[in-house]
């Protein structure tokens, strides 16, 4: 049977992603807590949905760091030129391949392991995940209280390309829903002595093609198909049993962009001085007790 995402829904997804994404609580894993347990949707899909809805955050990180990097470019000389534009190019190939290694075969096999823990003990799927979620945030909780022990003295154009590489082997990790990727690639890069704003600007680019690549690779495994429809002809997106239409999936992620342009710098002056690990703890306990009560009951 298939359902229709209603727009009202829709549209607090889309407020939360635009939210969210800024802190280090994982907006993946809040978005699928709130798909699965508020609004009913199955697992397979709340995942293909909360990570097609970073594609609006992505653009904003896009229209965010664009000045600055053309600045660079702009005042650098010739030689200059030429080593930024090869740093660039290789810091986004590096992320994207590191991210791809550890991101495809986590989300695959996670998926599997639910399914079978929930068939083999006939436990409630939506109640499992949320459990697991609970796990997650709290191991995130835990990574962020580890930030503050960091030396800060290397900046991002210092960044050699095996980091770059284990960037995005980190990163990948954040394919599990309530492993923050802000927070494990912040983390990760606060630890290796990294400038806290350079670590941030970093950690940001690397969301790009996090992002992208994950919508791609939902589509590529057929969990979001675009679908041509007979009259009149729109694109569909088709997930296993959630219907979306093209320009309505569009509306959604130009809410995700016009929301997390307005937020993105207040929210991340608030999570440089705001102490997110007793947070995630405090999320991940919620998510996990409730996970525990659903499945026995």
């Amino acid at each position: 049977m298939v359902c229709i995402l209603q727009v009202f829904q829709g549209i607090i997804l889309a407020i939360l992603q635009g939210i969210v994404e800024w802190l280090p609580i994982s907006s993946e894993g809040q978005l699928v807590l709130v798909l699965i347990n508020l609004m009913q949707i199955n697992i397979i899909d709340a995942i293909a949905l909360a990570l097609l809805f970073h594609i609006g955050t992505a653009m904003v990180v896009i229209v965010q760091y664009t000045p600055e990097v053309a600045n660079e470019f702009k005042i650098a000389s010739n030689e200059e030129t030429k080593e930024l534009l090869s740093f660039y190019l290789l810091f986004f190939v590096l992320v994207t391949l590191g991210t791809a290694i550890t991101a495809i075969p986590t989300l695959i096999i996670l998926e599997d392991i639910w399914n079978l823990i929930a068939t083999t003990y006939n436990i409630n799927l939506s109640a499992l995940v949320t459990a697991f979620i609970g796990i997650a945030l709290i191991f995130t909780g835990f990574l962020l209280s580890k930030q503050n022990k960091a030396f800060e003295t290397i900046d991002f154009r210092h960044l050699d390309y095996k980091t770059i590489f284990f960037l995005g082997l980190v990163q990948g990790f954040a394919a599990i829903p309530g492993i923050s990727r802000s927070g494990v690639t912040l983390t990760f890069l606060l630890l290796i002595g990294m400038k806290k704003k350079d670590a941030l600007k970093a950690s940001f680019l690397a969301s790009i093609p996090a992002a992208l690549g994950a919508t791609a690779l939902e589509i590529l495994r057929g969990k979001i198909q675009l679908e041509t429809a007979t009259v009149p002809t729109f694109l569909l997106l088709h997930l296993e049993t959630l219907t979306l239409e093209l320009g309505e999936t569009l509306f959604y992620l130009l809410v995700v962009f016009i929301v997390g342009l307005l937020s993105i710098k207040a929210l991340l002056r608030v999570a440089q001085n705001v102490n997110f690990s007793q947070f995630c703890y405090f999320l991940g306990a919620i998510a996990l007790i409730g996970g525990i009560i659903a499945m026995i009951l």
